[in-house]
């Protein structure tokens, strides 16, 4: 068996390290890219939320406003009259 001598262990720990830190590195980087990536879609997710809340509440207000103009609508009629009898020939008001 050959001794290796000291510089060569020197240099095989200095490339461990090297390694180890490009490694760690590299993990982190995917973690922080990950993290990111979900982040930007929770603030698409609100968004949707957001814009859908607001079309929903946007119809709610047209249907209150339809609703209004149907119930003036209805209070403005005058009232219905009875029907006609048979063998009349006025035909029946409102």
């Amino acid at each position: 068996m050959t001794r290796v001598s000291g510089q060569v262990w020197v240099s095989l720990i200095s490339l461990g390290g090297v390694a180890l830190g490009g490694v760690l590195s590299y993990l982190v980087q995917h973690r922080t890219q990950l993290s990111a990536e979900r982040a930007e879609a929770r603030r698409q997710r609100t968004a949707v939320s957001e814009a859908r809340r607001a079309e929903r509440l946007a119809l709610l207000e047209r249907f209150i406003e339809v609703s209004a103009e149907a119930e003036r609508a209805a209070y403005s009629r005058p009232p219905i009259t009875s029907p006609p009898t048979p063998g009349s020939s006025r035909p029946a008001t409102r």
